[in-house]
């Protein structure tokens, strides 16, 4: 699969920031690029990359004695004394995408790609493109947190947005099983560090901007200009290879005009939705049940009614998208009809657990406090009974929205359950207490109040302890949001990753238990 190569010359006359530092590259065939020394074989082209907690350049030695037909190095690195031609650029984790595309032969270029931005709603998004563009008879492949797949192949993600070499070789991979439409998600880390050097989009959507990842970023700016990128560098780089990208952009979100200002003074051609006033494509007559929603896409010169069955106005917003950057790559109003009638639930996405008892129960990522807001939100005017959450924060992760979400907490529902999410290296408690320095005077109940309690706080550091005592608790017209977990399944404590799923975790509890605490 993919078996080909290219000179080493050929690669430096295609990129301009490579230089040859050492050695003759005429006559060197490159089989394979790789950025771990472990894969490295006799014609493979090795790039040292420095990552957070390992160089890449202690290994290019190692790969030269395994046969390596050249190695990309920091030009600050050398010298490098090895036994095949060394290659210098300033960044080579900048330069990897654009070495990636070169070797694979550029195959963005050769599919329609989509790529769907924001804190909240790419993988429902891109979900939503896949349903769309199987639906109007496409060959269809998706790059995102839950996996990356196409036809019958299927691989879990490492990667929100895979490395960048990664990125190449997948969409290789998708061009040679002919593939032709592509809905990638693309997160500010991956924008950050350079994973999409070299792909060639025709449509990046931008869904919202709220509070996430500051632990990564520092603060809310460099986490919008990250994410600004795909907008005012990868379209217009997709526009000087060939393409005529667009930007989609959502303007409900208080940084959407920014978003648009940013692409427009780039030239890039730039459309806008919503569900307010004043847009280019809008969502109106929005009803919504605990079935789905309905609504009807209003477009220049066109509208059309679409069903989907997911909740919320952000789902909603997520399905516009996906339907205008559908029109954009050419997709016909009934297509779009039939693939939202065709689309299933999203893993861990407003994903209403199918049980034989009560209550009603969803299981959603919202890991965050405005997708939490948001979350409950949507429940409470669809709540016959009480509104109940079950969540936590995850650890060594951004602790300034922990108090917030603790907060947004017990504003949204009736009764709150304060858990653990992914702990990893923190005690569960400490992040508990976090938590619930924003929940203020809401009042603290224990185990036995569940059934009878109108509101309160009630803590269960163990998750799935929580999940098995809420539920019976209920009564038949109560509502309970599962939020911050979504479609994992796994739970990371310490340093491993122990196998948990909120979604199994809730038939088993419900299924199992005959009595009411």
């Amino acid at each position: 699969m993919l078996g080909h190569s290219m000179k080493l010359s050929s690669l430096l006359e295609q990129i301009d920031e490579i230089e040859l530092a050492s050695g003759r590259a005429d006559d060197v065939d490159v089989c394979d690029v790789a950025f771990d020394s472990r894969e490295v074989g006799p014609g493979t082209l090795f790039v040292a990359l420095r990552g957070a907690n390992v160089d890449g350049h202690r290994f290019v030695e190692a790969a030269a004695d395994a046969g390596a037909a050249g190695v990309l190095v920091d030009r600050d690195r050398l010298p490098f004394e090895v036994d095949c031609p060394v290659l210098t650029s300033n960044n080579t984790r900048a330069t990897l995408g654009a070495v990636g595309a070169a070797f694979y032969e550029h195959p963005s270029s050769a599919l329609s790609l989509v790529g769907v931005t924001g804190t909240n709603g790419k993988t429902t998004t891109t979900w939503m493109l896949e349903s769309l563009f199987l639906a109007a008879g496409r060959r269809s492949g998706l790059i995102g947190t839950i996996g990356y797949r196409w036809g019958e192949h299927e691989e879990p993600a490492v990667n929100t947005t895979p490395e960048s070499l990664v990125v190449q070789k997948l969409l290789a991979r998708m061009r040679e099983a002919r593939v032709t439409h592509v809905a990638m998600e693309v997160s500010s880390h991956g924008l950050s560090t350079h994973r999409l050097r070299g792909t060639r989009f025709d449509a990046a959507i931008f869904t919202n901007l709220t509070q996430d990842h500051l632990d990564f970023h520092g603060d809310m700016d460099a986490y919008r200009r990250a994410k600004v990128r795909l907008f005012d560098e990868l379209l217009p780089a997709s526009a000087r290879s060939g393409k005529s990208p667009t930007a989609i952009v959502n303007m409900d979100d208080e940084h959407g005009k920014w978003f648009a200002d940013r692409s427009r003074e780039q030239g890039v051609q730039t459309v806008t939705f919503g569900l307010s006033d004043g847009v280019d494509w809008q969502a109106r007559e929005v009803e919504q049940r605990l079935e789905g929603s309905r609504f009807l896409i209003c477009g220049p010169h066109e509208q059309f009614a679409v069903e989907i069955p997911l909740l919320g106005d952000f789902n909603v917003s997520n399905a516009l998208a996906a339907a205008v950057a559908a029109r954009t790559v050419g997709l016909t109003p009934d297509e779009i009809t039939a693939g939202f009638g065709a689309l299933g639930h999203v893993p861990g996405r407003m994903q209403r657990v199918e049980h034989d008892g009560q209550p009603t129960v969803f299981v959603d990522y919202a890991h965050t406090p405005d997708a939490l807001e948001r979350a409950l939100a949507t429940l409470r005017p669809l709540c016959r009974g009480r509104l109940m959450v079950v969540f936590g924060c995850g650890g060594d992760r951004d602790r300034d929205k922990r108090a917030p979400m603790g907060r947004n907490a017990v504003d949204g529902a009736d009764l709150v359950v304060v858990t653990s999410d992914n702990p990893r290296t923190e005690e569960p408690e400490t992040i508990i207490s976090q938590i619930l320095e924003g929940v203020g005077d809401a009042p603290r109940i224990e185990l036995g109040d569940l059934a009878r309690a109108t509101t309160g706080v009630w803590v269960e550091p163990d998750r799935a302890e929580a999940i098995r005592r809420i539920l019976p608790a209920t009564g038949r017209d109560d509502v309970v949001l599962i939020a911050g977990k979504g479609h994992e399944t796994y739970q990371e404590i310490g340093r491993e990753r122990v196998a948990f799923d909120d979604v199994e975790h809730v038939r088993s509890s419900v299924n199992t238990s005959k009595e009411r605490v």
